[in-house]
C-alpha cells in the first residue's frame, strides 16, 4: 500500500476564507514537491485546545494504520496550542515514520 500526504488544515472559529487559503497553500506546495498522493483533513471551528477535533482524529487514526508518509500543515499551531500537545503529536509521528512539514516554521524541509 502506497501512503498518502496528508494536508491538516485548521481553524478555531469558523472562516471559510481562512481555511480555504490554507488549503490552497497546502495543495500547492504539495504540488510543487511531486505530491501526488493527498488527502485532506479540515477541522473548521475548532480550537486546538478542544477535546474533540474530527479530522485530527482520522488522521491520527490514519497514522496509525499505517497511511501516511507524511503531514504537511500550515504551521505547528495547527496542530496544538502548547508544548505538551505538539511533542505528543511529535512522538506518533516518530513511532510510525512520519514525517512532519509546516510552512511557516520551514521544518521538514
Amino acid at each position: 500500500m502506497d501512503k498518502r500526504t496528508a494536508l491538516y488544515c485548521r481553524t478555531a472559529s469558523p472562516d471559510a476564507e481562512a481555511i480555504a487559503r490554507q488549503r490552497t497553500a497546502l495543495r500547492r506546495f504539495a504540488e510543487e514537491q511531486g505530491f501526488t498522493d493527498v488527502e485532506l483533513y479540515e477541522d473548521d471551528g475548532c480550537s486546538a485546545l478542544a477535546s474533540h477535533r474530527p479530522a485530527f482524529a482520522r488522521l491520527e487514526q490514519d497514522i496509525r494504520d499505517g497511511k501516511v508518509a507524511r503531514v504537511l500543515s500550515m504551521s505547528v499551531s495547527r496542530l496544538g496550542r502548547n508544548i505538551e500537545m505538539v511533542l505528543q503529536w511529535t512522538r506518533l509521528l516518530s513511532e510510525h515514520g512520519v514525517k512532519l512539514i509546516t510552512l511557516k516554521e520551514g521544518i521538514g524541509q
